[in-house]
């Protein structure tokens, strides 16, 4: 701490009363020191001015530091920002709290809005309000889960985005589970491919009865899949679907991953419109069918081979 001295020298040939000299000189002192006893410990200074910047602090050395030291055994250094008198934010060190750093708008261990614990930066307040935020790299939140998802919304705070076992999740507490809302087409990529792309928002909509619009015709949900997987049927039009056999619908609809590949993998079997097996390749390359007949029975097999051709042809020149 600075000590203060208040000195005077006088000019040669001149002579001061030692009243005035009291007067002048050492009862400044003893004011200025907190009137203690004439001491040069400087216990309280307060600047009231009438000017913009009442305190002007200058130096020439490497650094220009400003130091407030609390030596008490909970003793918390503060800067109190007030206005008439009353005190609107405060910043200082919580000397009780593992000497963290905080803003806040009263005492410095209470209404606290940051928090800086060395590298760490948190926010005890609940609301974080800002414009478009711009951010250097990647963030970072919880894993979350299905009833409390890492990114939730304002209302809404079972509705939103979760990680599990490196898979993203989304989900909702709503009747609509998922949409997907654009002003052009929406695409869905696959590893950088498209895998599906919607011309509107009306021409792919799933309903919780398992059902879709597509155009103008209405077909189940699972038809709309391209490939067979675990647990799901591949349709057709005329009714007839691909299932893994010897899954029953209700094993296609209800059983685990993990069974299916367990206790139906010994083919894929072809039902008709009217649930009925009526076909299974088996694993080993092998057919079991009602009834098997040769290719030229099909109608205008020619006409279908050449169409077949032309596709192949089509597909590899990317038409």
């Amino acid at each position: 701490m600075a000590d203060l001295s208040v000195t005077n020298s006088f000019s040669p040939n001149t002579v001061a009363a030692s009243g005035e000299v009291n007067t002048n000189f050492t009862d400044v002192e003893t004011w200025l020191n907190n009137r203690n006893a004439g001491t040069d410990t400087w216990g309280y200074v307060k600047v009231a001015a009438t000017v913009a910047n009442p305190v002007d602090i200058t130096s020439t050395a490497a650094t220009t530091e400003v130091s407030i030291s609390n030596s008490a055994t909970d003793g918390d250094p503060v800067l109190s920002f007030e206005l008439s008198g009353t005190s609107k934010f405060t910043l200082g060190v919580d000397d009780g709290d593992s000497d963290t750093f905080k803003i806040g708008t009263t005492a410095i261990g209470t209404s606290t809005s940051v928090k800086i614990a060395g590298t760490e930066v948190t926010f005890p307040g609940t609301t974080i309000t800002t414009g478009i935020a711009t951010f250097s790299s990647a963030i970072r939140c919880a894993a979350g889960a299905v009833g409390a998802p890492s990114i939730s919304f304002t209302g809404d705070t079972d509705s939103g985005f979760y990680s599990s076992s490196g898979h993203l999740f989304i989900t909702s507490s709503g009747a609509n589970a998922v949409q997907f809302a654009s002003g052009g087409s929406i695409t869905f990529m696959y590893n950088g491919t498209a895998a599906l792309a919607v011309a509107s928002a009306t021409e792919v909509r799933a309903g919780s009865d398992n059902t879709t619009t597509c155009g103008t015709a209405a077909v189940r949900w699972s038809d709309m899949r391209s490939v067979l997987i675990n647990g799901s049927d591949y349709g057709f039009a005329n009714g007839w679907i691909l299932r893994e056999y010897p899954a029953t619908f209700d094993d296609a609809q209800t059983k685990s991953d993990a069974w299916m590949e367990e206790n139906a993998n010994q083919g894929i079997q072809v039902i008709n419109e009217i649930g009925e097996t009526v076909m299974v390749f088996g694993r080993d390359g092998t057919l079991y069918a009602k009834q098997v007949k040769p290719l030229t029975d099909l109608v205008d097999l020619p006409a279908l081979e050449v169409k077949e051709k032309k596709r192949k042809k089509d597909r590899k020149d990317g038409n």
